[in-house]
C-alpha cells in the first residue's frame, strides 16, 4: 500500500511539471480546480476506510455473500455521493473559485481553465468514487497486488497524457489524464474484484 501511495504521487509529480511548462493563467486555473477537486474527494477516502473495514471483518468471517452485498450497497452510496460532487462541481465549480482567487486580480482565463477542468472531472467522477470502493474492497479481501498495479497503470495513463496527449491538443490534454486514469483502474480492479468473489464463494 505504501508502494501504491508512493507510485501515485510520483505519477502526481510527472504531471505538476509538465503543467508547469504552460502559462500561469492555466497553472493557476488548473491548480485552484484541483484544491476543489481534492475537498470533494475527501468522501470517497471515507468510504474507502469503511469498505476495508467491513470487508476485511466479513473475509475473517467467511461470510462471502455479506461482502457483495456491502460493497454493492457502498458503490449506490459513493456513486450517489459522486453525482452530488459532479452537480457541485458543474454548476457552481467557477463560483467556488472565487473562494481561492478574487476575481478581479486575475485574467478571466483562470476561471475558464478551472471551469473546463471541473467539467471534465465532474462528467466522471462517479468513476474516482467507483475506484477507491472496488479497490479498498480488494484490499479488505487481503489482495494488496493488484490495486498496486492499478496505480501503476494510473501512471501510465496520466503521464501519457501529460507529455503526449497535450502536445496534440495543448494544455487541455491534462484534463483527461485523470480520466483515462480512472478507467483504466477501474478496469482492472473491477475484473479483478469479480474474480476474487468468484474463487472466494
Amino acid at each position: 500500500m505504501a508502494l501504491q501511495s508512493g507510485i501515485t504521487a510520483i505519477g502526481g509529480l510527472i504531471v505538476i511539471s509538465n503543467v508547469n511548462h504552460f502559462d500561469i493563467t492555466f497553472l493557476t486555473g488548473y491548480t485552484i480546480a484541483g484544491k476543489i477537486y481534492a475537498l470533494l474527494e475527501i468522501a470517497a477516502s471515507s468510504y474507502a476506510v469503511a469498505v476495508v473495514a467491513y470487508v476485511s471483518q466479513n473475509f475473517g468471517a467467511r461470510k462471502i455473500d455479506r461482502i457483495h452485498s456491502g460493497v454493492r450497497a457502498s458503490l449506490i452510496i459513493g456513486i450517489g455521493t459522486a453525482l452530488v460532487c459532479s452537480f457541485i462541481m458543474i454548476a457552481f465549480g467557477q463560483s467556488a473559485m472565487g473562494l481561492f482567487v478574487d476575481s478581479s486580480s486575475v485574467s478571466p482565463d483562470v476561471f475558464k481553465y478551472g471551469r473546463d477542468y471541473l467539467l471534465v472531472l465532474g462528467i466522471f467522477y462517479p468513476l474516482l468514487y467507483t475506484l477507491y470502493i472496488i479497490r479498498a474492497a480488494l484490499q479488505g479481501g487481503g489482495n494488496s497486488f493488484v490495486p498496486m498495479i492499478s496505480s501503476f497503470g494510473q501512471l501510465i495513463m496520466r503521464v501519457f497524457c501529460a507529455v503526449v496527449i497535450t502536445g496534440f491538443i495543448g494544455c487541455r490534454g491534462i484534463y483527461y489524464g485523470e480520466i483515462t486514469a480512472w478507467i483504466f483502474a477501474n478496469l482492472i480492479l473491477i475484473a479483478a474484484y469479480y474474480y476474487e468473489l468468484h474463487l472466494k464463494k
